[in-house]
């Protein structure tokens, strides 16, 4: 029998009813959620201050408290804090929204039964984040800039070579399928999207190095 997953969430939420049906989620997933409703900023403030949080679960469509204004409050604290953006509208747009103003990943509300995996997802590439954070420096060195710099040359090297590479690559196919007169082969659009897959894969490595550097700011 498997042990429930304990999970501390925020939920920035008008409607009680909209984060009963989210905990009921959870609970299907097999999590048992401690969760704290917010509908303000203020609000979002004080609880990230007094408690830790796993995740953020948030309407995207709540005025006041914004995907961008909650993203910024959780920066601001050098927290890892994924947020799991929720909205009513179907397509790419409102999705490629959200991630622009910081969401981890964007559901629609008539696909909650996707909220337990997309949690579970997050939360264990926070853990990941966190451990890629304390390996960057040795154990006992001490948190200097200069130390910190020279960390993060080591770990983005690698994933910042393979974008250029691949960008590099792709540019140049485009530049010579726009030269032929035929059509590109299945072959061509396969090996241009393993590039791209590549890409977005080294990118997902920067970004979670970048995220982490809030572990590195000076403690109040």
């Amino acid at each position: 029998m498997d042990v429930p997953t304990p999970v501390r969430v925020l939920i920035a939420e008008a409607a009680p009813e909209g984060a009963y049906d989210l905990l009921r989620e959870l609970q299907r997933a097999g999590m048992v959620p401690f969760a704290q409703v917010v509908t303000t900023p203020e609000e979002l403030e004080q609880l990230l201050a007094a408690l830790p949080w796993d995740v953020l679960i948030a309407d995207a469509e709540l005025s006041g408290l914004e995907l961008a204004v909650a993203v910024e409050a959780i920066g601001a604290r050098g927290l890892d804090v994924p947020l799991i953006a929720l909205g009513r509208s179907a397509g790419e747009e409102p999705a490629v929204e959200a991630m622009r103003s910081g969401a981890c990943e964007y559901l629609r509300r008539d696909r909650l039964d996707r909220l337990g995996p997309a949690v579970a997802r997050e939360v264990a590439a926070a853990a990941h984040r966190q451990a890629r954070r304390e390996r960057l420096l040795e154990p006992g060195q001490e948190r200097t800039a200069a130390a910190l710099a020279s960390a993060l040359r080591h770990e983005l090297n690698n994933p910042l070579a393979s974008v250029m590479s691949n960008l590099s690559y792709v540019r140049e196919e485009l530049a010579a399928l726009r030269g032929r007169a035929q059509p590109p082969t299945e072959a061509h659009w396969r090996d241009l999207d393993e590039a791209l897959a590549d890409t977005i894969d080294s990118a997902k490595k920067i970004r979670e190095l970048v995220g982490g550097l809030g572990a590195f700011a000076p403690e109040d």
